[in-house]
């Protein structure tokens, strides 16, 4: 839904060329799909409504209605990339965590809509990112799988860029600049978060952030600059990975936190902070307390 939001940004902008882009794509959709289809696409990508002029008035299914089949989804799917392919700018396609991916949506992206490109000759104006952890990719994982029946087919130009962790000087200046300390000082300090991390940045970051929350690493008025508890920094316990440390830290989080989040994730992915806002002044009494409950979880 992330272009198709950028597509209503741009018939909104001042830009004429971005204007007159939005407003074409919008018409070859109409075109495209019928009433029936675009009331079930929408739910999927719901800022269609937006972008479309007349889709408010579009009766909308209900999802139990809009139960679609696998099938069905990725006939729609691929026949919106393919109304955008017709246009004339190219479409860049970015995952990350692609790792996480189950089966069917590995063979939608991989699969089913890059057969659409090539069937359309348009593969010089689509460009997929993806992005995923190789420690977590091997034998017979869908992706891998996949990625090696793509570069046996020829069809597709494969580029793999392999992207190593940070290093000991990497993690250590990091740490420097952060505490405003001349390297020599974090320098221990900069050995052990890279070995209990093996440079993983989005793990250091936790890692660090969960030692200045428990105050293992804490500011000493005496030596007027940042410190920390080097018995505690020896004895830091650590998660196998970064998914297995981000959850353990949700264990640690209040009652009323968690409870806000366990009813923000059945919401999907993603969502609104319109329908955030509605929930918190809703008089519901559980529902209450949500916006706090995500500013926290920003601060985790």
């Amino acid at each position: 839904d992330k272009l198709v939001k950028q597509l209503v940004r741009m018939k909104n902008g001042s830009v004429h060329k971005d204007v007159e882009y939005s407003n074409n794509v919008a018409k070859m959709l109409e075109s495209s799909f019928d009433s029936s289809s675009l009331s079930s696409l929408m739910w999927y990508l719901p800022s269609i409504q937006n972008l479309i002029e007349g889709t408010n008035s579009v009766k909308r299914t209900s999802f139990v209605e809009t139960n679609l089949t696998h099938w069905q989804l990725v006939f729609l799917v691929t026949r919106f990339v393919q109304s955008l392919l017709k246009m004339d700018r190219p479409i860049m396609l970015i995952l990350d965590d692609f790792q996480w991916a189950d089966a069917l949506t590995i063979d939608l992206v991989l699969g089913d809509i890059l057969s659409s490109v090539f069937d359309q000759k348009k593969s010089d104006r689509f460009m997929f990112v993806g992005m995923y952890r190789d420690d977590e990719v091997f034998g017979e994982h869908p992706l891998s799988m996949k990625l090696s029946n793509l570069r046996q087919s020829g069809n597709a130009n494969v580029t793999e860029i392999p992207l190593d962790g940070f290093s000991k000087r990497d993690i250590t200046d990091m740490i420097a600049t952060e505490l405003k300390l001349p390297r020599r000082i974090v320098s221990e300090l900069g050995d052990v978060v890279h070995k209990k991390t093996s440079g993983h940045i989005l793990y250091a970051v936790k890692l660090l952030n969960s030692m200045v929350r428990d105050s293992t690493i804490y500011f000493d008025l005496k030596l007027c600059r940042f410190d920390w508890r080097w018995d505690k920094v020896c004895t830091l316990k650590t998660a196998d990975g970064v998914a297995d440390f981000i959850v353990s830290t949700f264990s640690k989080l209040e009652p009323e936190v968690l409870h806000s989040l366990r009813i923000l994730s059945c919401l999907g992915f993603q969502c609104d902070f319109d329908v955030i806002e509605l929930l918190d002044s809703s008089s519901v009494e559980s529902f209450q307390g949500i916006s706090s409950a995500l500013q926290h979880l920003a601060d985790v």
